[in-house]
């Protein structure tokens, strides 16, 4: 008789507190990206037009953290506000995906010694 492993579990079945971790991480994500645009003397609706948002409530959903700032629009808001994209991505993967940022980071490391 042959058994049947389990598949892993799908991301969209997280437990509620893997739930309430990427709520968290999401709105840090949002509270970084707004200091970055205020820190560049912008509105959400310059910003909105700047990253090529259709709808500038996109910008207030980003920084309130309800939703993820698309990988495509990186690198418009990093020139938009004057950082590096380097620095933004950084931050993002540290709150969006930090099991990649991490190994990124580790791989980094290693290269440095």
């Amino acid at each position: 008789m042959t058994t049947t492993k389990k598949p892993a579990r799908l991301s969209a079945t997280l437990t509620a507190e893997e739930q309430a971790d990427l709520k968290r991480r999401k709105r840090a994500a949002g509270q970084f990206l707004r200091a970055t645009r205020n820190n560049a003397d912008l509105t959400q609706r310059e910003m909105g037009v700047k990253i090529g948002f259709n709808y500038y409530t996109m910008v207030g959903s980003v920084e309130s953290g309800a939703t993820r700032l698309p990988g495509a629009h990186w690198a418009a808001w990093a020139d938009a506000v004057g950082i590096d994209r380097a620095e933004l991505a950084e931050q993002l993967l540290k709150e969006y995906e930090p099991e990649i940022y991490l190994c990124l980071k580790a791989k980094r490391r290693a290269l440095w010694k």
